[in-house]
């Protein structure tokens, strides 16, 4: 599949090693079917159209604007229809969601640089997601994230490391966690 992105939106600069993350992605998640999902720093709609076929509905939450734009279009392009894309600061989108009373099986976590924190992380539980694959480019904001969803009872299964950005320092953390 490809997905467009946008002038201001952002995307990884290697192909090789990206398309090894997404293909490798289903199998940390362990969505079915039935299950829905919730992409926290979605950006251009990677992970949704990925887990498109394998999924009942792909809600996806990004800060950039631009970046949601791109996702909607990659949705429509790819006849992804169970997808819907909210733009805005993660906490509110997720407390929104919460709000709303929606309800989530799995969840894909790719706050770039920065933690999420606590108030955002505790919301997972809030909204049903039983299961989250956490994507840190910042291996320091992985861990902060971590701690926070193991102090409040997640377990850790799998770790891992994608070296998305070969013979530079960048390297994407890996973190399929569960609530116990």
């Amino acid at each position: 599949r490809q997905v467009g992105v946008g002038p201001r939106a952002w995307f990884h600069a290697t192909q090789a090693p990206a398309e090894a993350l997404y293909a490798a992605l289903p199998g940390w998640l362990g969505a079915g079917v039935e299950d829905d999902l919730l992409v926290v720093g979605c950006g251009v709609g990677t992970v949704g159209v990925v887990m498109a076929g394998q999924v009942a509905s792909v809600t996806g939450i990004d800060s950039s604007l631009d970046a949601i734009h791109s996702a909607e279009l990659n949705a429509a392009a790819l006849e992804v229809g169970h997808a819907r894309y909210i733009a805005g600061d993660w906490e509110r989108a997720l407390r929104d969601l919460t709000l709303a009373g929606e309800r989530f099986d799995v969840a894909a976590l790719n706050p770039m640089r920065e933690p999420l924190g606590p108030r955002a992380l505790g919301y997972l539980s809030k909204l049903g997601v039983r299961r989250v694959v956490y994507m840190g480019p910042s291996s320091v904001s992985a861990a902060k994230d971590v701690a926070e969803l193991r102090g409040a009872g997640w377990v850790v299964e799998r770790l891992g490391v994608a070296a998305l950005h070969p013979a530079t320092y960048h390297a994407m953390c890996l973190v399929a966690l569960s609530r116990a």
